[in-house]
């Protein structure tokens, strides 16, 4: 092989190995409606990260990240307004290792998110229903807080009417009124 053709070659696996790293960062998950988090959840609070810590599920394993989380409002389940919650999520970073889940709920400390939460046997923290779609960031907008769904690189799926999965048409929730959403939810609780 000349050196013309190795250096196609060696610029062909590269590109190649590159589109194969990139779709193997896609996470794909089944869309969830507001009534099906309602459902799913144990707990639907209206909060304010804390503070937020990685670490190693187990030594070696997987690093996930305990969030504190302060209840602001608290819409479903046993916990009260102001109460502290600690929410588990995939991902994060220990020392020089990290770990990115695309499609993970991320909880900044600082940031309001509104949380469908489930209890896990076994474990004193909560889990976020539908990873990312479970945690709805809240923003204020012309001094009206509003809330913004983000699937964090994940692509929604839903089934189709022969039973098959099919990308999602459901638009996720954009520029929605943080209390226009929160009327939706208790009527759907009670």
């Amino acid at each position: 092989m000349n050196s013309k053709n190795l250096k196609t070659a060696v610029v062909m696996i590269a590109l190649l190995c590159l589109g194969v790293a990139r779709l193997a960062h896609a996470t794909t998950m089944l869309a969830l409606s507001l009534e099906d988090l309602v459902a799913r959840a144990d707990e639907i609070v209206l909060g304010t990260v804390v503070r937020a810590q990685s670490r190693w599920s187990k030594p070696g394993s997987v690093i996930v990240t305990d969030a504190e989380v302060r209840v602001d409002q608290s819409l479903k389940g046993t916990s009260a307004d102001g109460d502290t919650l600690l929410v588990t999520t995939l991902g994060g970073a220990v020392g020089d290792i990290a770990l990115t889940v695309p499609g993970a709920a991320e909880l900044k400390p600082g940031h309001q998110t509104l949380l469908f939460l489930r209890h896990k046997k076994g474990s004193k923290s909560l889990h976020v229903v539908g990873m990312s779609q479970g945690a709805i960031q809240v923003r204020v907008e012309n001094g009206i807080s509003v809330v913004d769904s983000a699937q964090g690189g994940a692509e929604l799926v839903e089934t189709d009417a022969n039973g098959k999965l099919a990308k999602s048409s459901d638009a996720p929730l954009k520029s929605l009124v943080l209390n226009d959403l929160l009327s939706q939810i208790k009527s759907l609780v009670h």
